[in-house]
């Protein structure tokens, strides 16, 4: 006597994925979070003080960069950006000719 396939199979535990359940419970303490700041800034601090704070921010970050060259045997990489660009442009420069090409260039 032949029983069917499916006797033989015997039912599996599937386990739920506790990720989606940490995931939220850590979206939902950053949105608390999020609001205390707002709620703070809005109630503590005046135009004035935020403007100084922006201004204090914007100083305090480097706008005009180049990173120092990285020689290879063939090609010498960089990386530059300037003030006015929001991302940086990477170069190569062909060592027998010293000539300079863009190798990416994220504005445009």
């Amino acid at each position: 006597m032949i029983l069917p396939s499916n006797e033989y199979k015997t039912k599996r535990k599937i386990k739920k994925c506790r990720k989606k359940t940490i995931k939220k419970r850590d979206v939902t303490d950053i949105k608390k979070i999020n609001r205390l700041y707002d709620s703070f800034i809005d109630k503590e601090l005046n135009q004035k003080t935020k403007h100084e704070l922006v201004k204090e921010f914007k100083s305090r970050v480097v706008l005009d960069y180049s990173s120092v060259i990285h020689r290879n045997q063939k090609y010498s990489y960089s990386y530059s950006i300037n003030k006015a660009d929001n991302y940086g442009k990477y170069y190569y420069i062909d060592n027998i000719t010293n000539k300079q090409h863009i190798l990416i260039n994220n504005n445009s």
